[in-house]
């Protein structure tokens, strides 16, 4: 039998403890039992009572604390998982990420070598390594929903999918365009051979091919656009989004550098394959004229014009080809019948103007259009386009053909001396000769240009890609121009920038100079310039730009002091504010400049004559309105353009802030002392006020 205090602990133990809390619920609830306590039973039990609840309690908190030790444990567990997933997750990505990018800049080695079958390979390698890259991601992409909140290593898996079938997408357009080059590369190593064809029957073999691959070129040429394109459309999609991480980050940049280029050189390609059978004349003859161009006697569109060839296609072959060598022949009957007042400068060598000095506009395609005007108007009829090429793109395609002899008269022309050799076989040689009493002292010309025409030809089969180089560096540098004149080939002037125009819109310099009367002295020349541009305090930008030219000949024939015209040219809204030169041809006034204004850009013009080796100069002040409102975060376009035919400049731009504005610089001095192409700069404004 239990004790007497036995009994009331049992009962307790099955009274709730918010019963035993309060006095009078324990006694009724005691009741209900049918037990009696005492007073030293009841404190017993209440002291018990309170030793239970301080057990309860204790063993809630022992629970509770247990709970978050083992959850936090736990959660540490998780979150170090993750974050190690992530980490590696990472490392399994970059890896094959960069060494897809170095395949792929093996594989652009590689083109430029003339190595496409190494160039596909490389590609082809890239493209395994984004897509070992993606399956990795695949493989982490199980915890993508919970990475992102617990570590911050972790790449958005889309974004970064994303960035990988971009990157494959370039991979596939770099094996086609490959594919293609290499077709074409195994195409011209296997023509037949030439020999008793004729002159031009090489580049007849190389014009049938063209067109013979038209439709498949132009279909290759199609996929590569669409692997592009669509390489394009997912950057745009996923351009606001984030990498989180800056390697991944230059990724997307890298993908982004490689889309641009790649996607001009395809949209070109397609737009000159497209056109190419009009250019060639497959369905209706064309007819071009090739300007050859002395750029020792520097002119506005490039060099003096003292000889040219006509060149027409039919059915995509060569049709007819005729050497003039004489360009006074034509131009002194033209005068006899008809005179056209020249522009003023000009008037101090002529008084009446002709073709050999009609490419006087600083913009090319004005200069190409006023040249076939007088071809046409002297008796040679329609032309679709004009070609000028200088004695310095000739130079660079001798330097890849050697030498080239000449039996009549006996001679070897080279890349070291064929300007110098043709100069005196014109001016001196010709003339000593008994029996040369015809006008004809260029005739030496028609003799070269078939033999190096054969050469190239010859030339071109083991290395097509050295003469792809001189033809793209003629372009860049303008000692090579086409303008096509009729629709729709005139289309291919803007898009692929073979005239040159000057700019639409924005702001822009070029200096040209027009060496009237100066002999050949135009090479002999150094030009250097300084530009100082500066915003004013009501919105324009103010221009102070200096030109040194140092003479460094030797007043040696045919070299002697520089009689020249210099003219820059700007946007037709300019303001000139002043000009002055510290040489001036002689009754020529000093600090007179002319202004001419055309459609979109005007001319300031002066004379600078330099004596041998002595430096002359000029200076322009002028202001041109900033071609956007200042509010906002305004952007200033400014571009340098070298004058066709000239060799380089030495050229320094300081760009300096003013006005309440600042141009956003790193480095606000340009300076360079060869600039051969031009040359073009896209800057944002801020405001001062908004800098703090």
């Amino acid at each position: 039998m239990e004790s007497d205090t036995e009994i009331p602990i049992r009962a307790y133990r099955r009274v709730p403890i918010r019963i035993v809390r309060a006095k009078k619920s324990t006694d009724y609830y005691l009741d209900h039992l049918g037990l009696r306590l005492n007073r030293q039973e009841e404190n017993l039990l209440r002291q018990r009572a309170r030793r239970f609840v301080k057990l309860k309690r204790r063993r809630l908190v022992v629970a509770m604390v247990a709970t978050l030790l083992i959850g936090s444990t736990v959660l540490a567990c998780v979150f170090s998982s993750v974050d190690q997933m992530a980490v590696y997750a990472e490392s399994t990505l970059s890896m094959p990420m960069e060494n897809g990018w170095q395949a792929v800049q093996k594989a652009k080695t590689a083109l430029t070598n003339e190595q496409f079958n190494s160039a596909i390979y490389q590609f082809q390698t890239a493209d395994g390594d984004f897509e070992q890259a993606y399956n990795n991601l695949q493989m982490s992409g199980q915890v993508s929903d919970i990475m992102p909140l617990f570590s911050a290593n972790y790449q958005t898996v889309s974004t970064v999918q994303a960035l990988l079938v971009s990157a494959k997408n370039l991979c596939q357009a770099g094996i086609v365009f490959s594919q293609m080059a290499a077709g074409w590369s195994n195409e011209i190593k296997n023509l037949p051979k030439t020999t008793g064809g004729g002159q031009f029957s090489g580049l007849n073999l190389i014009t049938s091919q063209l067109l013979s691959k038209n439709q498949s070129d132009l279909q290759d040429i199609k996929t590569i656009r669409n692997y592009l394109d669509n390489a394009q459309q997912i950057m745009n999609d996923y351009a606001s989004q984030p990498v989180g991480n800056r390697a991944l980050e230059l990724a997307r940049q890298k993908i982004l550098g490689e889309l641009s280029p790649m996607e001009t050189l395809t949209n070109n390609l397609s737009d000159v394959l497209t056109l190419l059978p009009e250019i060639l004349g497959q369905n209706k003859e064309s007819h071009y004229l090739v300007e050859f161009l002395n750029n020792t006697e520097l002119r506005p569109g490039g060099g003096f014009l003292g000889s040219y060839a006509t060149v027409s296609f039919k059915g995509g072959q060569i049709n007819g080809f005729a050497i003039q060598t004489n360009i006074y022949k034509m131009d002194n009957s033209f005068t006899k019948s008809k005179q056209i007042t020249p522009p003023a400068p000009i008037t101090k060598i002529i008084s009446d103007w002709a073709m050999r000095d009609s490419n006087w506009s600083v913009n090319f395609p004005d200069a190409a259009a006023k040249t076939a005007w007088f071809f046409q108007q002297e008796g040679g009829g329609h032309l679709d386009g004009v070609i000028a090429i200088d004695t310095t793109f000739i130079s660079d395609l001798l330097k890849i053909t050697g030498p080239i002899s000449i039996s009549n008269p006996n001679m070897t022309v080279t890349a070291d001396n064929f300007a110098s050799t043709i100069q005196d076989q014109v001016e001196v040689n010709y003339w000593n000769q008994p029996g040369n009493q015809a006008n004809e002292p260029k005739s030496v010309l028609a003799d070269l240009f078939p033999l190096m025409l054969t050469k190239v030809f010859d030339q071109l089969k083991q290395h097509p890609a050295q003469y792809l180089k001189v033809l793209s560096d003629g372009v860049n540098e303008k000692h090579l121009l086409v303008s096509f004149l009729t629709s729709p080939t005139n289309q291919l002037n803007a898009k692929l920038r073979l005239d040159d125009a000057l700019p639409a819109s924005g702001d822009f310099l070029e200096i040209s100079n027009a060496n009237l009367g100066g002999l050949k002295s135009s090479l002999e020349i150094k030009q250097n310039v300084k530009i100082n541009l500066s915003i004013t305090n009501h919105n324009t930008i103010k221009h102070t730009v200096v030109i040194n030219r140092q003479h460094t000949g030797t007043n040696t024939w045919p070299d002697g002091n520089n009689d020249n015209y210099i003219r820059v040219a700007v946007p037709r809204n300019a303001i000139l504010d002043s000009a002055i030169s510290n040489g001036n041809e002689s009754g020529i006034p000093l600090n007179l400049p002319s202004v001419e204004v055309f459609n979109n850009y005007q001319t300031f013009g002066l004379w600078l004559s330099t004596p041998v080796q002595q430096t002359r100069s000029a200076t322009f002040v002028y202001e041109t309105p900033i071609d956007q409102p200042l509010i906002g975060n305004p952007v200033y376009h400014f571009q340098w353009i070298k004058q066709p035919g000239w060799l380089s400049d030495s050229l320094s731009i300081q760009f300096n802030n003013g006005g309440g504005w600042h141009f956003q610089l790193s480095d606000r001095l340009y300076n360079n002392p060869a600039v051969s192409t031009n040359q073009w700069w896209t800057i944002g404004l801020k405001n001062q006020n908004s800098l703090f």
